[in-house]
């Protein structure tokens, strides 16, 4: 499930971000050399981003043992920092996105430097691109801890798909839709992904023998909801639940969403009221 999340809400973005350039270009009655610039910055963004994969992937074979555990905890504690900052970035941005990106559009135009609106649409294609890729990289470690590496998979595809699918809605101006909506829910199950990595994250130091406090079970809700149950098993899957969570788990995760909240509440608020 967060698998599918994360990429319908990341391939919408960068689809977003294209179509919001090329509706641009249109108004503009840019010449072919505008979309020409348009097209290889997007593509670009795309190329870098497999290439983080590729890295990464490279990066991992390389270790084994004790540093590969480390460079798994390293990956997932970027992601969560990421996925975090991601949604309090947007939080500021999302008004101003539009006029920003015609901003930077407008003087490659006007200058005739098309080579700024190819390094435009790269950069925000990679960035979007990147998130998407360190992201996976986390999940796919969960995935492949809980032996649900075909339903990740699958849930990725199917995120690709709806991100297409409400870009298009979007675009042809369907009332169904409300941009303000989806970011506010999407924003809320980012959060909550995060939080699972974050769970995943505490459970994976405790696993590796470095903190030795907290680590017995805060509560046992096994009679209520059990990790087996139907219900138990998806808000794992969603959530990182589990009906026996060390102290340390707990206290560890309720941090993460004191800070989330905190800084997202603030990223809400005028510039004025944040500097005082």
């Amino acid at each position: 499930m967060n698998a599918l999340i994360v990429v319908y809400r990341e391939s919408f973005e960068a689809l977003l971000i294209v179509g919001l350039l090329w509706s641009f270009l249109n108004r503009q009655s840019a010449d072919k050399r505008g979309y020409q610039a348009l097209l290889v910055g997007a593509l670009g963004g795309l190329v870098l981003a497999l290439g983080l994969g590729v890295f990464i992937n490279q990066a991992e074979s390389e270790f084994e043992g004790l540093a590969l555990e480390i460079f798994q905890l390293a990956m997932l504690v970027l992601a969560v920092v990421l996925m975090t900052h991601m949604c309090i970035w947007m939080r500021k941005h999302a008004r101003t996105l539009k006029s920003e990106l015609e901003s930077g559009a407008q003087q490659a135009l006007s200058t005739g430097r098309f080579w700024s609106l190819t390094l435009l649409t790269m950069i925000a294609v990679a960035r979007e691109g990147s998130e998407t890729v360190i992201f996976l990289y986390g999940l796919w470690m969960e995935s492949v801890e809980k032996s649900q590496t075909g339903a990740f998979i699958g849930l990725s595809f199917a995120g690709l798909v709806l991100g297409v699918v409400t870009w298009y809605a979007f675009q042809h101006g369907f009332k169904a839709f409300s941009q303000r909506t989806y970011f506010t829910v999407s924003t809320a199950l980012l959060f909550v992904t995060a939080g699972s990595l974050v769970v995943a994250i505490a459970r994976k130091v405790i696993s590796l023998g470095w903190i030795e406090v907290g680590t017995e079970p805060a509560w046992n809700s096994e009679a209520l909801l059990s990790d087996q149950h139907p219900v138990g098993s998806f808000l794992n899957l969603l959530t990182g639940y589990h009906a026996q969570p060390a102290i340390f788990v707990v206290l560890v995760y309720a941090a993460y969403w004191a800070v989330a909240v905190t800084l997202y509440r603030q990223a809400g608020q005028p510039a004025t009221v944040r500097a005082s």
